[in-house]
């Protein structure tokens, strides 16, 4: 009898403590590392999600399970380290509790190895109850959030939206938030650079065609934001349902930062750096519901709700694929990555003596990118005489920059100097003549202008900067041009 009474009390004491204690359970392995691609289903946990040779998602295996006191449990996620990568914290998972009512909203750490758990509270000054998607920057520790389900460009809130009031506009809202700082910047508006998403819009109600923006986003290694936004056309009338074409494009929003590195509350600028065309696989699927989204060795990984599966964009060029169908309806993506990026300025040389004090931006100027050989792409020098690329493959693949046709004012111009690193994780050499530049200076006679970048790694920014000049004669320099410049010294006597 008194054993009988023992086991009884023990028993009771166990499921007291189970009932008590938060049930965090691995099933394949408790580390998060920047070398997995995580989906998230809302009420089974986060998968890992097993891709081919190729980047295409073949099959999906169970990572992790929180099984939170809330309602709505991991309904949004990200990976990254507490601090940033300058921290050398350990990765961790993130993720929304979803069901609060207020403006409060708790946010979950599981840190790798360990999986101790740490709450964060976000003080969010708007009457919604959440953010839909969310990514880290790794660099920096902030994690993104994109708007409410069912915002677009263009288009003011509806109060059926949880946007009533939102951040005191009535525009799709994103924000940034820094988990150690408590630091929360959003965005007042949006101004397009460029094409123009919400030109013809005046409402929801009105039933003109228009993009909604996806409820996910994914970030970049310059610190920028990507969603997808998809062509719509809302019914006047009735009960008919939306319905949409399946036009899709990438968007980048453009998040300005202070003197200190700090984003800033204003109105948010955007432009269009890829469009993928009609998907018709997405075709049944809502615009908005785009939940999960993540770029992740270079190739962006997009999840459609309601069995619209999983899809792989590639940014530099264009194309598509759909992977396996997840084992269920995958609510996010995260990595512990951004996305790869090569970007530089054009110069014009204004005495064409290859010094820096001389340069210039140029506005204008078409930069074509080939991978391995092959052109996949082309943008064109914006007016600070910038380009920019985010690349599709960190595997040591090397990329050239290429500008072919260079005009000043419709004068053919010609190279005087390249940047080079040779130092560099990411390291760029410049073309000049029949020789190379692995360090910046001097670089003529090129036709075309060119430099290789071996991209290597996600975590850092590879450069290739370019000064040209529309003078037909270049002047004589007395240096080798293949050695970095130096001051001449001669003796008066």
């Amino acid at each position: 009898m008194k054993n009988k009474l023992l086991l009884i009390l023990l028993v009771s004491s166990l499921s007291t403590q189970a009932i008590a204690k938060v049930n965090v359970y691995k099933e394949k392995g408790e580390f998060f590392t920047k070398d997995k691609l995580y989906a998230l289903s809302e009420h089974y946990g986060a998968y890992e999600v097993i891709l081919d040779k190729t980047g295409l998602p073949i099959k999906y295996e169970r990572a992790i399970h929180d099984t939170s006191p809330f309602g709505h449990k991991m309904s949004t996620m990200a990976v990254g380290p507490y601090g940033g990568s300058k921290s050398k914290n350990p990765p961790s998972m993130w993720y929304d509790t979803w069901n609060n009512q207020s403006k409060k909203q708790t946010w979950i750490q599981l840190e790798s190895g360990t999986l101790k758990r740490t709450e964060h509270v976000i003080n969010w000054p708007i009457n919604a109850r959440y953010r839909d998607g969310a990514e880290m920057n790794q660099a920096t520790g902030e994690i993104y959030f994109t708007a409410d389900t069912a915002t677009h460009f263009g288009i003011k809130a509806r109060c059926n939206t949880g946007q009533c009031g939102l951040y005191g506009t009535e525009y799709a809202a994103f924000a940034i938030w820094n988990p150690v700082s408590g630091h929360l910047a959003w965005n007042t508006g949006l101004k397009p650079l460029g094409e123009d998403l919400g030109k013809d819009i005046q409402s929801w109600a009105k039933g003109t065609d228009g993009w909604a923006i996806a409820t996910d986003l994914a970030t970049d290694a310059n610190g920028d934001m990507y969603v997808l936004a998809r062509h719509y056309r809302n019914p006047l009338s009735g009960t008919a349902r939306t319905r949409e074409t399946a036009h899709v494009k990438l968007v980048k929003i453009i998040i300005p930062r202070d003197k200190l590195g700090k984003p800033i509350t204003k109105d948010w600028e955007y432009t269009v750096v890829q469009d993928f065309g009609i998907v018709q696989e997405v075709s049944h699927s809502t615009a908005f519901n785009i939940f999960g989204m993540v770029f992740f060795n270079g190739l962006l990984y997009a999840s459609y709700e309601n069995g619209g599966g999983l899809f792989v964009f590639n940014p530099l060029d264009g194309t598509y694929r759909k992977g396996a169908k997840p084992p269920h309806n995958m609510f996010d993506m995260a990595a512990g990555q951004l996305a790869p990026i090569i970007k530089g300025t054009v110069y014009n040389d204004t005495k064409a003596f290859a010094n820096i004090a001389d340069f210039r931006p140029l506005a204008g100027i078409t930069v074509e990118i080939l991978k391995n050989g092959v052109h996949v792409g082309q943008v064109v020098t914006d007016q600070d005489g910038s380009y920019n690329f985010m690349v599709d493959s960190i595997s040591d693949t090397n990329y050239s920059i290429i500008i072919k046709n260079p005009r000043i004012n419709d004068y053919l111009a010609q190279q005087t100097w390249a940047s080079a690193d040779h130092d560099s994780v990411n390291p760029t050499t410049a073309h000049c003549g029949t020789q190379k530049r692995t360090t910046s200076g001097i670089c003529r006679d090129n036709k075309p202008i060119r430099s290789d970048v071996i991209m290597t790694t996600d975590e850092a920014i590879a450069v290739a900067d370019f000064a040209i000049t529309a003078e037909e004669e270049l002047p004589p320099l007395p240096e080798d041009p293949l050695e970095p410049q130096r001051v001449m010294f001669r003796k008066l006597f």
